[in-house]
């Protein structure tokens, strides 16, 4: 199942427009005062860099180690505080 998001996410990569969060997420964002966030099937983690951007310590988790190393590269390349990790989210066993 990996390699199905690996081939979506390794073309985004290569179309890439920076990857955006949710709008949604965009317009609650007033609201938004830091703290801990959770980015579950993170993708390339548009949600997660926002919210890192907002004070959030961030825990992005996805399968595609693909998207977690782009995720991982951003983090890294504007110092924000994302914990990004690979996991199959069907065997929740893992995160323990």
């Amino acid at each position: 199942m990996e390699l199905k998001w690996n081939t979506k996410h390794s073309e985004r990569i290569k179309q890439l427009k920076e990857p955006v969060a949710n709008p949604r997420l965009v317009r609650l964002s007033p609201y938004l005062k830091g703290g801990i966030a959770l980015d579950l099937a993170c993708g390339l983690g548009g949600n997660s860099l926002f919210l890192a951007h907002k004070n959030y310590q961030v825990l992005a988790l996805d399968i595609s180690d693909v998207a977690i190393g782009y995720l991982k590269e951003q983090a890294a390349k504007n110092t924000l505080p994302i914990d990004a990790k690979i996991t199959d989210l069907t065997k929740l066993d893992q995160l323990s």
